[in-house]
């Protein structure tokens, strides 16, 4: 697989940012950004472009992170759109993450899914004029064009 495009990174740093900031700020938890793995089982390692692990839960990172983040964003492209929503959002609810956003660097929008019964499940597709709020993160919304700003 290629490297991420320099607007896939410029994306990815800025809601690491924001993220990162605010979990900080909060005494959330723990935010990481690729590359970092993830193990989900035996079977499937991950690398989410970026996730937050709730302090309560810290106990699952070691040299590797075993067992599924809490809150996972992944930036689309073309290079891994397909694999991002069908093979690694299917194991996101199977393995049980609480929530996933799909930032489209197309759309300029963010797709927002949530845990239900083992299966991410979309309740939200945000455009640049609307704001996000997380689930998982407790407190924190964003609005869809600071993603984008650059």
């Amino acid at each position: 697989m290629s490297a991420p495009t320099p607007n896939h990174q410029e994306v990815l740093f800025e809601i690491t940012l924001q993220i990162g900031n605010f979990v900080k700020r909060n005494k959330l938890g723990k935010v990481y950004f690729a590359p970092v793995d993830v193990q989900l089982d035996e079977r499937n390692i991950i690398q989410p472009d970026l996730l937050f692990i709730n302090i309560k839960r810290k106990g699952i990172v070691r040299n590797v992170i075993h067992g599924a983040p809490d809150f996972i964003i992944e930036v689309l492209s073309i290079n891994n759109e397909a694999r991002d929503r069908n093979h690694k959002l299917p194991l996101f609810g199977k393995h049980g993450v609480e929530e996933c956003w799909l930032i489209s660097l197309k759309a300029e929008e963010v797709e927002v899914y949530h845990n239900k019964n083992n299966e991410m499940q979309l309740t939200q597709k945000a455009q640049k004029h609307d704001t996000v709020k997380s689930l998982a993160i407790n407190g924190f919304e964003m609005e869809v064009s600071r993603i984008f700003e650059s």
